[in-house]
């Protein structure tokens, strides 16, 4: 499961990671899952809930827009969004990523290789 922001007081993630959720705002104001549209998101609360098929599955909420919270960098539409939710609630495990923060990858260390290496067929 994600970690709660309670539960990484104790247990964080490495600091150069965070989490992410995938997410759109519907006609009706309603939080939906998108693949192409992806933010920084603090997980506040997961609770175990039954499917229509009995299965159990975990359910987060999500807080965007924090303090905390760092935008830059990421696409303005998603981030930025004017109608975009400050809280979102029953969010699937799926919509929920551990990502590298921003320029924290070995790409943007101080003298690192970044030419192209083509690797013959």
């Amino acid at each position: 499961p994600i970690r709660t922001t309670k539960e990484q007081l104790k247990d964080p993630y490495p600091e150069n990671l965070h989490t992410a959720c995938y997410y759109c705002i519907s006609y009706y104001d309603e939080f939906e899952y998108d693949e192409n549209c992806m933010c920084p998101c603090e997980i506040t609360e997961r609770e175990k809930v039954i499917d229509q098929d009995g299965k159990e599955e975990l359910h987060y909420t999500a807080f965007f827009g924090g303090r905390d919270i760092d935008n830059s960098g990421w696409d303005t539409f998603c981030a930025h969004d004017d109608k975009m939710p400050k809280k979102a609630t029953n969010i699937t495990q799926m919509s929920i990523k551990i990502v590298d923060k921003m320029f924290t990858t070995d790409m943007y260390q101080p003298k690192v290789f970044r030419h192209h290496i083509n690797v013959p067929e």
